[in-house]
């Protein structure tokens, strides 16, 4: 099985849970470095979808991943996740500043210009997730990463949203 994603030349699914899966086993067995995932949905993509056609869309999505490929570290892993969600592993992230930098700077390049190849006004919604030892398994870290996303969608186009712990032992969605 090829690990690429045919549409946009990135990883697929099944290559970032391989890699996020290895990430979790470092941090579990020899307490290596904390790391990131983001969870990135372009805002609007059902418009262009629904307006332009497949074809149309489907260069939005390669388009979107080089201007993805562009923000991040050489080091970082990033997947066409599902139909218009993209992951970003940020391994060695001892902190936030990493991780929100190259959202910063993902959002900074969205908002000079629509990727190539499409004239949809185009912005991104994208949660943050720094990992550590609370996490056991790849499933929970795609949850939250996912949750933050889809909570940073629900506050208007263009957000970014860290995913909050305290909030959910609290019992409230994560803020």
């Amino acid at each position: 099985m090829e690990p690429w994603d045919e549409v946009t030349g990135l990883y697929n699914r099944a290559f970032f849970l391989h890699r996020l899966d290895s990430a979790v086993s470092a941090l579990k067995d020899n307490g290596q470095s904390l790391f990131a995932v983001l969870a990135l949905s372009p805002d609007r993509y059902e418009l262009v979808s629904h307006e332009s056609g497949a074809r149309h869309a489907n260069d939005f999505l390669h388009a979107l991943g080089a201007l993805i490929q562009s923000c991040v570290r050489p080091t970082d892993t990033i997947a066409r996740f599902e139909a218009d969600r993209f992951f970003i592993l940020i391994e060695q992230a001892p902190g936030l500043s990493i991780p929100e930098m190259i959202a910063a700077r993902i959002q900074q390049k969205l908002r000079s210009g629509t990727p190539e190849g499409s004239n949809a006004l185009f912005a991104s919604s994208i949660g943050v997730l720094l990992c550590d030892e609370r996490y056991h398994n790849v499933d929970e870290i795609v949850r939250d990463a996912a949750a933050a996303c889809a909570r940073a969608r629900a506050l208007g186009p263009d957000s970014c949203l860290t995913f909050d712990h305290e909030s959910i032992k609290q019992g409230a969605a994560p803020a």
